[in-house]
């Protein structure tokens, strides 16, 4: 480290996160060799816990602590963002995926997060409203509608995971999206979509041409 950390490789880099190697072979050699097989290090750290540790030399707290950075990064850029005044605008299902996908990446349970958007579609406040299976639709639209007020909001979004990695709507999905977009209607805002999230794919409950049966029931 004479010169410094920059003047470090990327197999140096992960090395120092490893800490050590694993039998009949040293950490560096542990750390080319995860290169070697991922190529690079973004791969490497937006590998899930169980995809890492299936590599020899790396158990679940080493896969836990490399992924952990991808963590840091994502908030890091938020908070660079806030601390730049740089607006964040999502006018579009690929823009609000593109914006939220890492937040969801190795997340082991359901987890709902909101939007709140001014009416030129300027993210206000995003607000994680449940996580796990125990959360009720009719206490979460309580809690938004109330959200949404409090910041004079003119449209939601709302993003949620499926962990079996299958983006298809249940029933309860599409229940739920037409229950808030009501209840947020009744207070004059409107609900502009609701994702949901899975391993580099996302389902626009609104713009899905599968989705024009529910579209009927609104018109």
């Amino acid at each position: 480290l004479i010169h410094g950390i920059s003047s470090l490789s990327d197999v140096e880099l992960l090395a120092i996160l490893l800490k050590t190697g694993s039998k009949g072979q040293n950490v560096l050699e542990l750390s080319s060799q995860l290169f070697y097989k991922y190529k690079s290090l973004s791969n490497i750290i937006n590998l899930s816990i169980n995809e890492l540790s299936t590599n020899l030399g790396i158990n679940k707290i080493k896969a836990l602590e490399i992924i952990t950075i991808k963590e840091i990064l994502v908030r890091i850029s938020k908070q660079m963002q806030i601390k730049n005044n740089q607006v964040i605008k999502l006018q579009s299902a690929k823009d609000v995926y593109n914006y939220i996908s890492l937040s969801y990446d190795n997340v082991l349970q359901e987890k709902m997060m909101v939007f709140y958007l001014n009416s030129k579609n300027n993210v206000l406040f995003e607000q994680i409203i449940s996580i796990g299976d125990d959360s009720k639709t009719i206490n979460n639209n309580k809690l938004i509608c109330k959200k949404a007020i409090e910041l004079m909001a003119k449209k939601v979004i709302v993003t949620h995971n499926h962990i079996s990695n299958d983006c298809n709507p249940s029933v309860e999905d599409i229940a739920s999206f037409i229950s808030l977009k009501n209840a947020l209607s009744n207070v004059s805002i409107k609900l502009v979509d609701h994702l949901i999230i899975c391993a580099n794919e996302y389902y626009s409950l609104f713009y899905k041409t599968s989705y024009s049966v529910v579209k009927q029931i609104f018109d």
